[in-house]
């Protein structure tokens, strides 16, 4: 089945879904060095340096409320990564541990499976498509949400 696609003034002359994709995949065997020149300079240095005011700000903002507009935007993807890494330091350097929990190596067994859970999440998102290895992901993070729910007040040190 050919799809025609509508050429506007772009200097395309493909009519057909087939025909944009070749075109595109040897679009760069016809490139030259100001070309690449251009693309690096668009990635490597514009992107960088046009970012810099908005990470300025949201370090100042993280310093002042502890978040980011730019957290907001993915949030639970934010949250997923302080979580993490606060549990592992947690996990690392702990001390003590709740009176409800036995040992210590108990303890840091159970922040291990938070660790475990929440990293499942993270990966969960780039997994949907394979339900199988979807509901894995989401089995280890539903366990180590019940445990992070559970012993919630007692993450301290």
């Amino acid at each position: 089945m050919k799809k025609h696609i509508k050429k506007e003034n772009t200097g395309v002359t493909c009519k057909t879904v087939e025909e944009v994709k070749d075109y595109l995949k040897n679009m760069e065997k016809n490139w030259t060095i100001l070309d690449y020149l251009e693309r690096y300079w668009y990635i490597y240095f514009w992107n960088y340096v046009s970012s810099i005011p908005l990470k300025i700000k949201s370090f100042f903002q993280r310093g002042i409320r502890g978040w980011a507009n730019e957290d907001t935007w993915g949030f639970d993807d934010y949250l997923t990564d302080v979580i993490i890494e606060g549990i592992t330091h947690l996990r690392q350097y702990a001390h003590g541990y709740p009176c409800n929990v036995k040992s210590l190596k108990e303890w840091k067994k159970i922040l291990k499976t938070i660790i475990i859970g929440f990293k499942a999440y993270k990966r969960s998102v780039y997994v949907y498509k394979n339900k199988k290895t979807y509901k894995k992901q989401m089995y280890k993070f539903s366990k180590g949400m019940k445990l992070f729910v559970k012993h919630y007040g007692a993450l301290w040190d």
